[in-house]
């Protein structure tokens, strides 16, 4: 009976260390997920704030919207990333203002590395112009509502 007793205590911790490579492997995709969305979401909303930037800097004279959107897209892809290598930032102007990061996320599990892709883009804008129009529509607008 005693032999019994030992051999399920001993089976109990078998099986609890053929589980813990399962339960360490999930929490480790778990973490992994986290990052990459993480590095997405970053990536995704500083290629709109580059282009933004870049739509901005269009429609005044003296200023380059391609090195201005560029830059700020440097700046901001420069902040660390957890996995992130090989970043590279890709800047198109015209109509609209196009930023687009492209890079690997590396994975501590067996070399895998998942490719990130993020883009972002903006009409491009004449602050000066624009305002005018609301001036407009406002005036449009208290013209109306007195009648």
């Amino acid at each position: 009976m005693d032999k019994i007793r030992v051999c399920r205590q001993g089976s109990l911790t078998v099986e609890a260390a053929g589980l813990m490579g399962a339960v360490l492997l999930v929490i480790f995709a778990a973490l992994y997920g986290n990052f990459y969305i993480h590095n997405r979401v970053w990536l995704t909303a500083a290629a709109y704030e580059a282009a933004v930037t870049g739509s901005m800097q269009q429609g005044e004279k003296d200023k380059d919207s391609y090195q201005t959107a560029y830059d700020r897209a440097r700046a901001l892809g420069n902040t660390g990333f957890f996995g992130l290598e090989n970043l590279s930032v890709q800047v198109s102007t015209g109509e609209t203002t196009k930023v687009v990061y492209s890079g690997e996320m590396s994975s501590l599990m067996g070399g895998f590395a998942a490719k990130l892709s993020c883009e972002g883009s903006y009409l491009v804008i004449d602050p000066v112009s624009f305002i005018r129009k609301v001036n407009v529509a406002n005036e449009f607008a208290q013209i109306w509502g007195e009648e």
